[in-house]
């Protein structure tokens, strides 16, 4: 009855861990740079779109530990360009190839 109990409790802490994750915010939408000089949309499937230049640029991005790490492909006079990107309140700081820290607002 003992074990019984004791692995219910293991399960019931390891959902609620699980569940715990599962409440912290994700990035969607789209935000654009407080210039707009550079915008980029989120969809749920881990796709982004960057916009720069008057052209867009298809990527991908994922969770990190502190933030969401974006990886924009290039095309002829863009290289493929790795940016992160962490949340402050609901806007982004994005680091990484054109910008440094820039705050993106969502729209």
């Amino acid at each position: 009855m003992k074990k019984q109990k004791m692995v219910v409790i293991i399960a019931l802490l390891m959902l609620g861990i699980v569940l715990t994750g599962c409440g912290k915010s994700k990035v969607s939408g789209t935000y654009s740079s407080e210039d707009d000089t550079y915008s980029i949309s989120f969809t749920s499937n881990e796709e982004c779109t960057w916009y720069q230049d008057g052209k867009f640029f298809n990527g991908t991005y994922e969770k990190i530990e502190n933030g969401y790490q974006l990886e924009i492909m290039g095309d002829g006079f863009y290289s493929n360009t790795v940016f992160t990107a962490e949340m402050d309140g609901d806007d982004l700081v994005i680091t990484g190839g054109v910008v440094d820290k820039l705050r993106f607002i969502k729209e």
